[in-house]
């Protein structure tokens, strides 16, 4: 399996946007409990939340915008996980996925909501790399950015002029190249191999030693 070009920093990767000065992220993670309460947010997240000028500057808490408050009441907890795209937060459009995490083995002790917000200028990023990693015909290319860009197999079946059969079977050789079995899992997949550490070189290793 190829690991996936890195970005030059983990926690957040900037798209040249900036607000109040600050270089914006491309992508954010933020958990939130059952009453749609901010328990946390990663370092993207917060910078994403914190992004707008009415808001105080650096060091403010994260707000949760009304816009996202919104879109999550207008779904079931029997609908996650779903995604909608594209979604506007302060003037700048992101993809949001939506998962409810459910408590296992008494780990967490209620559910728990996690968003993943990721700008849109990174979805071409994402697709060049997958595709290269994972060597996806350019076809299947174009379905793995539909799905990256929350759109259900009828309205990627629309954009590519196929049936929706014909992206079912993209999905389905997109998967077994990439070794996983469900949408989610091309998510996670894509989370993994960004946030992997960089292997050793053998010049490195031969000086640690």
């Amino acid at each position: 399996m190829l690991p996936l070009k890195k970005p030059a920093s983990k926690t957040a990767v900037s798209d040249g946007s900036k607000a109040n000065g600050r270089v914006l992220p491309q992508a954010g993670l933020l958990l939130l409990d059952t009453s749609l309460k901010l328990i946390a947010a990663d370092r993207g997240g917060a910078a994403i939340l914190n992004s707008d000028d009415r808001k105080p500057g650096a060091g403010a808490a994260p707000v949760l915008p009304a816009e996202i408050i919104d879109v999550i009441r207008g779904h079931k907890p029997d609908e996650f996980p779903w995604t909608k795209s594209p979604f506007c937060i302060h003037g700048r459009e992101y993809v949001l996925r939506a998962y409810m995490i459910q408590a296992h083995n008494g780990v967490l002790p209620r559910p728990i909501l996690a968003l993943h917000l990721e700008h849109d200028s990174f979805t071409n990023a994402v697709v060049e790399e997958v595709g290269s990693a994972y060597n996806l015909t350019l076809r299947e290319q174009e379905a793995f950015a539909g799905i990256l860009m929350g759109l259900s197999t009828k309205e990627v079946a629309q954009r590519m002029n196929i049936s929706p059969n014909t992206v079912k079977a993209f999905l389905r050789l997109i998967m077994i190249k990439m070794g996983v079995t469900t949408r989610a899992g091309i998510l996670a997949r894509i989370l993994h191999d960004r946030t992997a550490p960089e292997p050793e070189s053998s010049e490195a290793a031969a000086s640690g030693a």
